[in-house]
């Protein structure tokens, strides 16, 4: 059983050895997810599941026994890449990792989530830096897209509220507007961390 006291989280359920809580903010955002699972680690908790991906069940372990990473794996049309999640996550089995199993994704899922043992030495999935830009361009590439998609449906119903007089529709122009900031939220994080890898690539190149 996990011996500290502090910071533990407010579960939701407790099911024998397995413990669940609810991040809805994790929600479409893996460097969030990652920085808040590599947390949770640190403090003993292992996660084992994620359905409807911010749903997480963890069980107990030892402090900073595992390290967490994560890869995007969508397509350029933005779709789940199937072919490539199988690829990438048989390459990180061969290298001592496990995968946090994901459940009722319903399309939602876009990206790999690996634990390796800490007793293995670091564990990065993208190790150099061209990779590193691909995987964070990507990120990027897809938040904004997926909040595009989103703008463009807010925006659609905004003139037939304005035009018919119909307030409901306006609801549909809220409801469209949040969800598509909802998607932007990491966009400015993303296109930091790229910043700085190119800048660092330009170094290695000059």
């Amino acid at each position: 059983m996990n011996t500290l006291t502090t910071s533990t989280p407010k579960w939701k359920k407790i099911n024998g050895n397995e413990y669940t809580l609810n991040k809805w903010d994790m929600s479409y955002d893996l460097l969030a997810l990652e920085e808040y699972l590599n947390e949770m680690l640190a403090l003993g908790w292992c996660p084992v599941r994620i359905r409807w991906g911010s749903q997480f069940t963890f069980v107990p372990c030892a402090p900073g026994e595992y390290i967490c990473r994560t890869a995007m794996t969508v397509a350029k049309n933005g779709s789940y890449n199937k072919k490539g999640a199988a690829e990438l996550s048989e390459l990180l089995l061969a290298d001592g990792a496990s995968l946090v199993e994901q459940r009722n994704t319903l399309g939602s899922q876009t990206g790999i989530v690996a634990l390796r043992p800490t007793s293995l030495g670091a564990f990065e999935i993208n190790s150099d830096l061209d990779s590193q830009i691909k995987e964070h361009t990507a990120r990027k590439k897809y938040h904004e897209e997926l909040g595009a998609v989103f703008f463009v449906l807010a925006m659609a119903y905004l003139p037939i509220a304005i035009s018919l007089n119909m307030y409901g529709f306006l609801g549909f122009f809220f409801s469209f507007l949040v969800v598509a900031l909802y998607y932007w939220r990491p966009t400015r994080k993303y296109g930091k961390i790229l910043g700085e890898l190119l800048a660092k690539r330009d170094i290695f190149e000059a």
